[in-house]
């Protein structure tokens, strides 16, 4: 196996190349790549959300809400999105 570097908020993180299954879910209309290692666990308000069964504190989930608006970029730039999203989640 090979391994990748990435970067995240200032940290380098090697990465094993791993497997990736995918998940679909029809009724919401979304499809994800996740590494075939996670498990897909239940969470209160989480549409789907799978985690590393080593280090939990990796996750990846979808939360499906329904708004008010008719375009996405009502929302928003990605880049405002993305600082709005980070935000809220460091305050949790």
């Amino acid at each position: 196996m090979s391994s990748k570097l990435f970067s995240s908020s200032s940290q380098v993180y090697a990465v094993e190349d791993q497997e990736l299954g995918r998940y679909t879910d029809s009724n919401e209309g979304f499809t994800l790549l996740v590494p075939s290692s996670w498990i897909k666990v239940d969470k209160a308000g989480a549409t789907v959300l799978f985690e590393d069964p080593i280090q939990k504190s990796n996750n990846l989930g979808v939360v499906v809400s329904p708004t008010r608006i008719s375009d996405l970029a009502e929302f928003g730039t990605l880049q405002f999105v993305a600082d709005k999203l980070i935000q809220a989640e460091r305050r949790k």
